[in-house]
């Protein structure tokens, strides 16, 4: 349980290494919906401020991907973060995410690697259950491609949910903690992959929400955004305990 003087602060857990930071970060404490509860609680009462600074924050993000999405993200959380330490909020300090512009880009450019990776392996997969398929003739081929397809689409699903349980931490550390981007990568993995099974219903429990919201005329998704990224606020704090003074890129 929190303290009253700091409800993210979440006590001790199973601490674990934090790799090349040789920053701790805890085990076992990440409860989806418990999180996404949380997350609103966090936001609510200034909802349509966060609400704006998503939306805008995702929106210029948007209009040049890599290069300015990064840095909106970082911003993002700093509002966040602030709400967290009790701070007052404005809808500037979304553009503060632009003091980490090099490092969140770099970061962007790692885990775009990473992706292009991974669906290069994809690609793969694909071109070898094609081949199989024609080498198995009119009757063998057709069930070698349903069921070599299948098993391609839940490696993909269980690929893409360890990628981003492993990246989902490296921009609140490089706002957090000014880590720069490969060191938060390693951290993020680290820390990703001992708290993978919470993260996974973390996820699950993000995607049931964003198809609600989806289900509202479509547009209902934007509006859940700001619980979502408060939720994974929630997880990084849950994961990373304590709050370290901020630290501006250089």
């Amino acid at each position: 349980m929190g303290s009253k003087e700091n409800p993210y602060d979440f006590g001790p857990g199973e601490s674990a290494s934090g790799g090349q930071s040789n920053l701790g970060f805890e085990v076992g404490k990440v409860d989806g919906m418990q999180c996404l509860q949380e997350g609103w609680a966090l936001i609510q009462d200034k909802y349509w401020l966060f609400l704006g600074v998503t939306f805008v924050g995702l929106l210029i993000g948007g209009a040049i991907p890599i290069i300015l999405q990064g840095a909106m993200i970082c911003g993002i959380y700093l509002c966040l973060f602030k709400r967290m330490r009790g701070e007052e909020v404005s809808f500037d300090d979304l553009f503060k995410g632009f003091d980490y512009f090099k490092d969140s880009l770099i970061a962007m450019l790692l885990m775009m690697c990473i992706g292009m990776a991974l669906a290069f392996v994809m690609l793969i997969g694909y071109g070898v259950i094609i081949a199989a398929s024609f080498a198995g003739g009119e009757q063998v081929g057709p069930f070698v491609f349903v069921l070599g397809f299948g098993v391609l689409f839940i490696v993909y699903i269980a690929l893409a949910l360890a990628v981003q349980a492993a990246t989902m931490f490296v921009f609140p550390l490089i706002v957090d903690r000014g880590l720069a981007p490969m060191d938060a990568l390693k951290t993020s993995w680290a820390a990703g992959k001992a708290n993978l099974g919470g993260l996974i219903m973390f996820f699950f429990m993000s995607f049931v929400l964003s198809l609600l919201g989806a289900l509202a005329c479509g547009i209902g998704v934007y509006f859940v955004l700001p619980i979502l990224f408060a939720g994974n606020a929630v997880v990084y704090r849950r994961v990373f305990p304590g709050q370290a003074p901020m630290k501006a890129a250089v």
